[in-house]
């Protein structure tokens, strides 16, 4: 599923004075209400709609849709077309922007403390909001690893690390080769090793970055599992699902062991993980990570993937850093 936010330039009073509906008919006294029933009722399958805020002369609003089956221009136009036609609703203040699955829960619990809805649970099976059951029954940790959502910065980030030749070249390499065509999946998955969590993260930033740039992946959406448990095969872990919503968008997967744990003990993990990426390697972008220092259970995982889907190992840089940029600008000047 993808999932955005954006705001309309209207208010409470006017959406009352030009509504083509008996909004009564729908919210009662609640016209935010009364326009989530109505949308919910008349929009086509495989899409959600909510506004959940009125404040300063706006509007914020939220929609989901399964983009296997849906582009996001025919549904955003089409939501702005049923705002206009009948609720009057014609300016948008602020335009679209991605959010996580995380973000798109925060909004949906805004808008059922607010009654702007009464039908919580169907809004939670359109929008594959299956986390929101986990998050709320779960007083402890939930899930059998650590995961993190983040959307990747449209603003490019700075060179602010000593990258490695090999990394150097594979942005100049992203850049030059840009998916021109209609082709959706990914010819190659990426491995990175470090000495630091905070130099693999900006690695990985300035890598999906440039993937997205170049067409590449198609949504800035990453989903981060660290921190994985030994025993993942055995438990309810819900790992397939995180990766099924996150349709071309990037998985990334930290294979340092947990503290306490010894490699060894991974070898079934490996086995599991290893299933589900030969299944939806070409649905996802796969970026897997590791000390170089304690490659945790790389050893056993990484070897396995190579035999059907075609990795680039990239690593952190050493060395002089001035050398390091002026060495990386040369190549973005001559490509």
């Amino acid at each position: 599923m993808r999932y955005y936010g954006f705001k309309l330039g209207t208010n409470v009073e006017e959406i009352k004075e030009n509504a083509k509906i008996e909004l009564q008919h729908y919210g009662y006294d609640n016209v935010l209400e009364s326009i989530n029933s109505y949308m919910y009722q008349n929009m086509k399958n495989n899409r959600m709609f909510l506004v959940y805020r009125e404040e300063d002369n706006l509007i914020s609003a939220i929609f989901s849709f399964d983009e296997q089956k849906l582009s996001f221009q025919n549904v955003y136009e089409g939501i702005l077309e049923m705002l206009r036609d009948t609720f009057g609703i014609k300016q948008v203040k602020v335009e679209p922007f991605e959010i996580t699955m995380h973000q798109f829960m925060e909004c949906f619990l805004e808008c059922k403390r607010r009654r702007c809805f009464d039908y919580s649970n169907r809004i939670i099976e359109s929008s594959n909001l299956w986390i929101y059951y986990y998050s709320c029954m779960n007083d402890t940790r939930p899930f059998p690893y650590d995961f993190k959502e983040r959307i990747i910065s449209e603003q490019e980030c700075e060179i602010c690390s000593i990258y490695h030749r090999d990394f150097v070249e594979e942005l100049r390499n992203i850049k030059v080769h840009a998916n021109l065509s209609e082709y959706s999946g990914n010819m190659v998955h990426y491995v990175i090793s470090s000495r630091s969590v905070e130099a693999a993260g900006e690695m990985t930033e300035v890598l999906v970055q440039n993937l997205r740039k170049a067409n590449r992946i198609n949504s800035r959406r990453m989903e981060i599992v660290s921190e994985i448990e030994p025993d993942l095969f055995r438990k309810n872990n819900h790992l397939e699902e995180i990766i099924e919503n996150s349709y071309g968008g990037v998985i990334v997967l930290d294979l340092s062991e947990k503290f306490g744990y010894d490699p060894v003990d991974y070898v079934m993990a490996s086995q599991y993980l290893e299933k589900l990426i030969k299944k939806y390697r070409n649905q996802c972008l796969f970026v897997f990570t590791y000390d170089m220092d304690h490659p945790g259970f790389a050893y056993y995982l990484l070897p396995q993937l190579k035999r059907y889907m075609m990795t680039i190992m990239l690593r952190e840089g050493t060395g002089d850093r001035k050398a390091a940029v002026d060495y990386m600008q040369r190549l973005i000047e001559k490509s």
